[in-house]
């Protein structure tokens, strides 16, 4: 590959990822507000999260409960996660 074709081809890489940006802020970002208010709202009035996974998902949702639970033990009471 020559130094052209290689800065050819990080220019087109980066064109893609900012269009893949792009899209998720039309769509990704309103979509995790709304659920992020939804989260908000079940918790606030006592309600639980529960997570679960098989694997890679497990460990993801392990860490998901372990943020919230770690920063609501810093600012006062946890939820129940």
């Amino acid at each position: 590959m020559t130094e052209d074709s290689a800065l050819e081809a990080a220019q087109l890489h980066c064109r893609s990822l900012q269009e893949a940006l792009d899209g998720f802020r039309r769509s990704g970002l309103p979509r995790i507000a709304d659920w992020g208010g939804r989260l908000a709202a079940v918790l606030t009035d006592g309600g639980r999260l529960l997570a679960a996974g098989n694997g890679g998902s497990a460990a993801q949702a392990q860490h998901l409960t372990a943020e919230l639970v770690g920063r609501y033990r810093r600012g006062g009471g946890a939820p129940s996660a």
